[in-house]
């Protein structure tokens, strides 16, 4: 069989290697779409447990806050009927209290980063499982892939609890409308998630 260059062509592929091509191109485009999300719902995973960790330690930071200075009103009052060696009693108890809530504060902010820093690693784990998995054909893609989700890791463990809020304010302020977009879907997906 001799070839034609003037013959109508197969949909199906004339062994040219066209379909394969095609075939390798929608592959590697769905794969890297696949990594591009995942990198993306690993990092609003992470934003949303930062912002909701940061919430729970302001939140709790304020009752504790609240309920020493509650406290103290009543011990300085009861000081004031007692002398100023209970007055004196109440100071450091008040005192005590407030460097638990600092302490109580430190941890929180602590355990949130240490949090942060294991999704990075994880972020940069499957980073290294991508670029060994990927078949040689979609190399070049999943390498461009692997090599965002490194960088996010890498900036996750890097970063600290005050440098990733300030990035986070920093790109809220820069761009409010998909900030609130993707504050109303996360809080959507949350609601939706806790009714079943």
């Amino acid at each position: 069989m001799s070839y034609n260059p003037n013959a109508p062509r197969s949909p199906m592929g004339t062994g040219t290697g066209t379909s394969a091509y095609d075939s390798t191109t929608r592959a590697a485009s769905g794969v890297q779409e696949s990594a591009a999300e995942t990198a993306e719902s690993l990092r609003d995973k992470a934003e949303h447990l930062a912002g909701n960790v940061k919430d729970k330690a302001s939140h709790l930071g304020a009752q504790v806050s609240e309920k020493a200075s509650h406290l103290g009103a009543q011990v300085s009052e009861t000081a004031s009927h007692l002398g100023s060696q209970v007055s004196e009693k109440a100071s450091q108890f008040g005192s005590q209290v407030s460097e638990k809530a600092s302490q109580l504060g430190s941890t929180v902010s602590d355990r949130a980063g240490a949090a942060v820093s294991t999704v990075g690693e994880q972020m940069a784990t499957l980073a290294g499982t991508l670029r060994e998995n990927a078949p040689p054909a979609l190399a070049p893609y999943a390498e461009r892939a692997a090599d965002g989700l490194e960088a996010a890791g890498t900036y996750l463990q890097d970063s600290t609890m005050t440098e990733f809020f300030d990035d986070v304010t920093s790109i809220v302020r820069r761009h409010p409308m998909p900030a609130v977009l993707t504050g109303v879907a996360i809080g959507f997906l949350l609601a939706r998630n806790t009714r079943r």
